[in-house]
């Protein structure tokens, strides 16, 4: 009898251990503060285009990538112009403050009158760092941020490029 139970169990309990590897952390600021990266990144770049002006593109991601950052002395606020857009899934781009404060930016998601987001956004940033991330569930898409009013944030350590082929 004890042995069934142990069966059951196992049979109950190891699947539900297995899907909860396969998150994304769309929805997890906690996962989101905590790391620069996380999840499955193809096919991903991050270019600046001239002084102020950064383009990426991504084939999938399921998680989250650091792209930008800006290390301010002062509570500053940051005009940005973003171009946002969606080929496949969910995406958001997503200003993660010093304090753990998660702020989207913009989010677009595929199939849907969401699929593309452009316009002006005000980045509320306080003194230390703050990073702009993409959040993405089977996000593919390309995304264009440009600070008209002076750059602050600038690409993270080159931003760490994952390519797979």
């Amino acid at each position: 009898m004890e042995n069934k139970f142990f069966k059951i169990l196992a049979l109950v309990v190891i699947p539900l251990m297995l899907s909860g590897c396969r998150k994304s952390g769309y929805n997890d600021n906690n996962s989101i503060v905590s790391k620069d990266s996380s999840g499955s990144n193809k096919f991903s770049s991050v270019s600046p285009l001239e002084s102020g002006k950064h383009y990426g593109k991504i084939g999938k991601l399921d998680g989250f990538w650091s792209v930008l950052e800006a290390n301010v002395g002062k509570d500053t606020e940051a005009v940005l112009h973003i171009k946002f857009t969606s080929n496949s899934g969910k995406g958001k781009l997503v200003l993660v403050k010093p304090n753990s404060e998660v702020e989207v930016l913009a989010e677009v998601i595929s199939g849907q009158d969401k699929e593309h987001f452009e316009g002006d956004v005000s980045a509320k940033c306080i003194s230390g760092v703050n990073k702009i991330k993409i959040v993405g569930e089977n996000y593919g898409g390309s995304f264009e941020i440009y600070q008209p009013n002076g750059v602050i944030f600038n690409n993270i350590h080159e931003a760490e490029v994952k390519y797979e082929k």
